[in-house]
């Protein structure tokens, strides 16, 4: 199912409605892969009010993260998205790109080790151009060139340097990645011919502050 039919089906559909849908698919995919479920997956209520959101190394697919996408597309409080570590294609891409447009809190994605190509790439690399709040956007590992990749880098070092966004890390996870305040920004390396992830990779790995809960069933 394309980005389009995403939107479509979910996007008439009640918040409380598109939540327990959300909650659904995400403990779907969790349960398939025996990982703990986060505590707000079983309490969709909460769902928007959080500023992090971690959906990394699970191997969702499309189909487990695509109605929580649509779903934060109405958070007003998102602050740093993690879908790295899955096997999301490019339209998730597409929807990323909705959230860019419609979560002004948004500043950092990362959605490094997927499956994006450079059909996604391209995609993402015109929605930066408009919305300058993205400071950080992590497609390490993906099938997207070296030189999109350098693009996109550029285009989110640029909005760093610019002050654009917030400045200053937001939660333990996103706190291993490089600052983005506007002094700091200016200093980082400038990519050659090199593929982004060589500048990328000592940042990728974050670590839990504190296991994930268990989902207990009665």
């Amino acid at each position: 199912m394309d980005a389009a039919a995403w939107r479509h089906m979910f996007g008439e559909t009640t918040t409380k409605e598109l939540a327990i849908i959300a909650a659904d698919r995400l403990t779907s995919g969790y349960l398939r892969k025996n990982t703990p479920v986060p505590s707000f997956v079983v309490s969709p209520s909460g769902f928007l009010s959080l500023s992090v959101v971690d959906f990394s190394h699970v191997g969702f697919s499309d189909y487990h993260v695509a109605p929580a996408l649509v779903l934060l597309q109405r958070s007003r409080v998102l602050r740093c998205l993690h879908l790295d570590g899955n096997n999301l294609s490019d339209q998730i891409a597409y929807l990323v790109c909705d959230l860019f447009a419609l979560c002004p809190t948004l500043a950092r994605v990362t959605l490094s080790w997927n499956r994006l190509t450079n059909v996604g790439g391209k995609k993402l690399l015109e929605a930066l151009k408009e919305y300058p709040n993205i400071t950080w956007l992590d497609i390490e590992g993906n099938g997207i060139t070296s030189s999109l990749s350098n693009q996109i880098f550029l285009m989110t070092s640029s909005h760093a340097k610019n002050g654009s966004g917030y400045l200053e890390p937001v939660d333990f996870l996103s706190s291993s990645l490089p600052p983005i305040g506007a002094e700091k920004a200016a200093k980082l390396p400038r990519p050659r011919s090199a593929s982004v992830s060589a500048v990328q990779v000592k940042h990728h790995h974050r670590y839990h502050a504190a296991p994930l809960p268990a989902l207990v069933y009665r």
